[in-house]
């Protein structure tokens, strides 16, 4: 009787080893897909983010100061002007800026981020661009501001 007891104990214990070794499985698996559902809601909301950005910057009196500021310098902007496109800038590196801590978190695919820096250093290419880029870069973190600093240099 006493081995009997012993063999059933011992069949419990593989049992239960077993159920362990499929739970942890099943967590991996769970924990994979909760992060790809993750990066994939990050990389959306992102884009939902900069594509708003770009249709306000492509619609009206706002594309108009856009080209202007390119083409003339921001002083050829009066001070509406400047603070329109001044808040749009700003606005447009916080978005980046997300993307930035995102890929940092792995929350943001490398695929995605790569995207995203070209975009990145895209906009601090011309020389409207770095002028804007002094009213910008005191309102990112040091940490984004430094690797723009390093990363995007031409």
């Amino acid at each position: 009787m006493k081995e009997k007891l012993q063999e059933w104990a011992l069949a419990a214990e593989i049992v239960g080893g077993i159920a362990v070794v499929v739970t942890l499985v099943f967590l991996i698996i769970e924990t994979q897909e909760n992060t790809n559902a993750i990066q994939a809601q990050t990389y959306q909301l992102l884009n939902s983010d900069l594509n708003a950005m770009r249709r306000d910057m492509s619609s009206g009196e706002l594309a108009t100061i856009i080209v202007k500021s390119r083409e003339e310098g921001l002083d050829s902007l009066n001070s509406v002007e400047r603070y329109q496109i001044i808040i749009s800038a700003q606005a447009n590196w916080a978005v980046f800026e997300s993307a930035f801590y995102s890929y940092r978190r792995g929350t943001l695919g490398e695929d995605e981020w790569e995207r995203y820096l070209a975009s990145i250093c895209r906009s601090r290419e011309g020389q409207g661009e770095l002028e804007l880029w002094q009213f910008v870069s005191g309102n990112i973190s040091d940490s984004f501001n430094d690797f723009v600093e390093e990363t995007c240099v031409f």
